[in-house]
């Protein structure tokens, strides 16, 4: 309560005045200071200047731009609507789920190891530029061999070799050079190039049909029998052989 002056001493009203005039003068602006239904306005660049920390409970609006130098750091939900920019460097720790389309104009690097899955297909990293799709038992992509292995009972690998197309299908081969293709085992093989089939053995003869015409390409056996000496024959054990006159 402020008491009032005395009639008897006018210079008590005079020096009220004067302290109170000191204390504005002396006094630290907006200390502990508290804005009701109301607001407070600063006009001008960096008007507001915090030394320490600040805080804000409710809504914090911005209008405009707001920019931070230095370290931001936040927990809970951040939610955005807008296009939005990064760059520089950056780490994502925990699972990100992307809803809408996802463009890469530059490389990705999947490291450590990492599998992915695309649209229920797993793609897993075996080593040595090999890489498995489809999980335990799917195909093997070997990018050193150029090879690719269909696992199972009865694997299958495709690859090149020596310029030459290969199916290994174990006891047998399927091969092609761009001009014939063929069956292998062993030594013993089966074909057709553009307008012939053969059939014959490694390093021996060849039987080839040209044209619906069957000839023979390479050294028969030599056989005997009656007739002219480039004749053919069939001998009791059904080979095809080259017939000769008798001695």
């Amino acid at each position: 309560m402020v008491s009032r002056p005395r009639p008897d001493r006018p210079e008590d009203a005079i020096w009220r005045i004067l302290e109170r005039l000191d204390r504005l003068e002396t006094a630290a602006n907006l200390r502990s200071a508290s804005v009701h239904d109301g607001q407070t306005r600063f006009v001008g660049n960096e008007s507001i200047l915090v030394q320490g920390s600040g805080k804000v409970e409710g809504w914090w609006i911005v209008t405009g731009t707001q920019r931070v130098t230095g370290r931001l750091e936040g927990s809970g939900t951040l939610d955005w609507t807008g296009p939005w920019a990064l760059s520089g460097d950056g780490d994502i720790t925990g699972s990100v789920d992307i809803t809408g389309i996802l463009r890469l104009l530059s490389d990705l690097n999947v490291e450590g190891g990492g599998e992915i899955n695309v649209g229920g297909i797993k793609l897993t990293p075996l080593g040595g530029g090999r890489i498995q799709v489809g999980g335990d038992g799917g195909i093997i992509i070997d990018s050193a061999s150029k090879s690719i292995t269909i696992p199972g009972t009865n694997p299958i690998t495709i690859k090149t070799e020596g310029g030459v197309a290969k199916i290994d299908l174990g006891v047998a081969d399927v091969i092609s050079n761009g001009d014939q293709a063929g069956i292998v085992a062993g030594n013993y093989w089966v074909g057709a190039e553009n307008g012939s089939a053969f059939v014959g053995q490694s390093g021996g003869s060849m039987f080839v049909v040209i044209g619906g015409q069957p000839k023979v390409r390479g050294t028969l056996a030599p056989g005997s029998g009656v007739g002219a000496v480039t004749a053919l024959g069939v001998d009791e054990a059904d080979n095809l052989v080259r017939m000769t006159s008798p001695v």
